[in-house]
């Protein structure tokens, strides 16, 4: 069970673009799920049968394109009339800017919550980059190995560094 949880955990080190796709979008207590991603732009789209403007967004690392439905100002209307706010932010964006976004995944295609646009840090367009903070000790079942703390997409992380 120690060797499956440090070789997953160097695996995480050695490949950290498969770490950063499944951390694009982390669920919160509320119902709602954030992240960063990049803004490829926005398209009409249909949620609850209504006429929306979808944003389109892709994971910073990769992955699949997402579209989220942009909240109508008049939720009872018939046309798509986006979010003034939303689209205060959006106006503003370029395809491939870096934006943080707070969703509901529910009722499908998931409804836009809260949009602003992300400053990159050195290193954050590109998916294999991390910054170093420290290197010290971690303690597994028991038993103390030597760890890697970085910051990679906002969030500080662990990976163990394997023994001789």
């Amino acid at each position: 069970m120690k060797r499956r949880i440090v070789g997953l955990l160097v695996a995480a080190l050695i490949m950290p673009g498969m770490m950063n796709i499944a951390a694009a979008a982390e669920p919160l207590d509320s119902g709602l799920t954030a992240g960063v991603f990049k803004y490829n732009g926005t398209g009409p789209g249909t949620a609850a049968g209504k006429a929306v403007t979808m944003l389109q967004i892709t994971p910073r690392a990769g992955g699949s394109q997402m579209a989220i439905a942009i909240p109508n100002n008049d939720p009872a209307g018939t046309r798509a009339d986006p979010n003034t706010a939303a689209m205060n932010v959006i106006r503003d964006l370029k395809a491939g800017d870096l934006v943080k976004v707070r969703y509901n995944k529910l009722p499908a295609p998931g409804t836009l919550d809260k949009i602003e646009k992300a400053t990159a840090r050195p290193g954050d367009a590109d998916p294999e980059a991390a910054e170093f903070i420290r290197l010290g000790s971690v303690k597994v079942a028991d038993q103390e190995y030597q760890g890697v703390l970085y910051r990679k997409g906002g969030r500080e992380l662990t990976a163990l560094v394997p023994n001789k």
